[in-house]
């Protein structure tokens, strides 16, 4: 929603009047509370809003127009506007994640005396704001003869998994394909701990905190003339606090992953990661990519491809378009087959044979645990 106004806002001591046009974008980031998150909001227009501090005001509804008011109205005065963003960390008492509904209204302050009068900024925002990615399971074909059942996959990852991580709770299985559209794996992913798997919203607001953190971290290192111990420690100290921003993104510490085959002609177990699949930290990025790419406003996410040492990949269509993006480097890119078919022919029989009779024993001792009740 555009608006024409005039803001007063402080910058060096002085009072600075802009006719501003402007549209509101905002992102919720959780912390590490449920009614607490990190609002970020993005200030554009036809005038640039000149860099400086200004007073804003937040309120909770539930209702997009409408509704009554969730939580305390609060106040930050002294918020810093840059480039058009501003950080502001607030918290209405409120579970944000519970799955109701709940939108965000933003005022600026304009004036401070006699009374204070605020205007609000463009539409009530959906809070926590975020895209909810359907994860693919209708276009993967199942229609196989020698499938894996779902009961037994899931026993062999929460076993896998208690042996990793100890105390687990299960997601939700994804079904992940083969270069040719057929049902290969499974990624199992688990929440660390006694509290049970969190929702899609309440993951993606943390992926998205610790993306906060590792920016803060890049724009907080800046190289400047010291002495090389000096350099070396501020190097040292830099590579630590990126790494733990890292990991908080990717769920590190706190999820982990286990890919189950879904097929009797493949190894049970192919990979297990100790963080969260990718659906969860770089599916919402890649369908940015993607719908640049495609050139559209909502791709559709068609497919996941488990391919191994080949790697995994997003496929996103729309319309008859369709485009491959990497789910670890999210480049746009083709898929890479997992093993290129001169290798496998130059494999003679009995290699051939030799896998094949191990994969077969590994999924019979598989079996043979669970059946004998070695393994809950």
């Amino acid at each position: 929603m555009e608006r024409t106004l005039t803001i007063f806002g402080k910058q060096s001591g002085l009072y600075l009047v802009a006719l501003l046009v402007f549209v509101l974008y905002s992102t919720s980031l959780a912390g590490d509370y449920d009614s607490g998150y990190m609002h970020e909001g993005l200030l554009t227009g036809e005038t640039a809003w000149p860099d400086g501090t200004y007073s804003f005001r937040f309120q909770l509804y539930d209702h997009p127009l409408e509704g009554r008011p969730i939580g305390p109205v609060i106040d930050k005065q002294d918020i810093v506007l840059k480039n058009g963003r501003f950080w502001a960390e607030l918290d209405f008492e409120q579970d944000l994640y519970d799955d109701k509904n709940y939108w965000l209204e933003v005022s600026i302050l304009l004036e401070s005396t006699p009374e204070p009068k605020y205007v609000i900024i463009g539409d009530r925002q959906k809070c926590p704001d975020y895209p909810l990615i359907e994860f693919p399971r209708d276009s993967v074909n199942i229609k196989l003869d020698n499938l894996v059942s779902l009961k037994l996959i899931n026993r062999i990852a929460k076993r896998k998994a208690t042996e990793l991580w100890g105390k687990v709770q299960a997601g939700e299985p994804m079904p992940c394909c083969d270069e040719n559209g057929d049902i290969i794996a499974y990624m199992c992913p688990f929440q660390i701990g006694q509290e049970s798997f969190s929702s899609y919203g309440r993951i993606l607001n943390q992926v998205k905190h610790g993306r906060r953190q590792v920016e803060s971290v890049k724009t907080s290192y800046a190289k400047q003339k010291k002495s090389d111990s000096e350099i070396n420690a501020d190097v040292t100290n830099f590579q630590k606090a990126y790494k733990e921003a890292k990991q908080k993104e990717i769920g590190a510490g706190d999820y982990g992953t286990v890919y189950v085959s879904a097929r009797y002609d493949r190894y049970p177990i192919p990979l297990c990661s100790h963080y969260l699949p990718p659906y969860y930290y770089n599916a919402d990025k890649a369908l940015e990519k993607a719908a640049d790419f495609l050139d559209c406003d909502e791709p559709l996410l068609n497919r996941y491809y488990f391919l191994g040492m080949a790697g995994q990949y997003f496929e996103f269509v729309h319309k008859d378009k369709k485009v491959y993006i990497h789910a670890q480097s999210l480049e746009v890119c083709e898929l890479m087959l997992p093993l290129h078919p001169a290798q496998q022919e130059a494999w003679d029989e009995d290699v051939r044979k030799n896998i094949q009779q191990d994969i077969k024993k590994e999924w019979k001792n598989r079996e043979e645990e669970f059946n004998n009740g070695i393994s809950q």
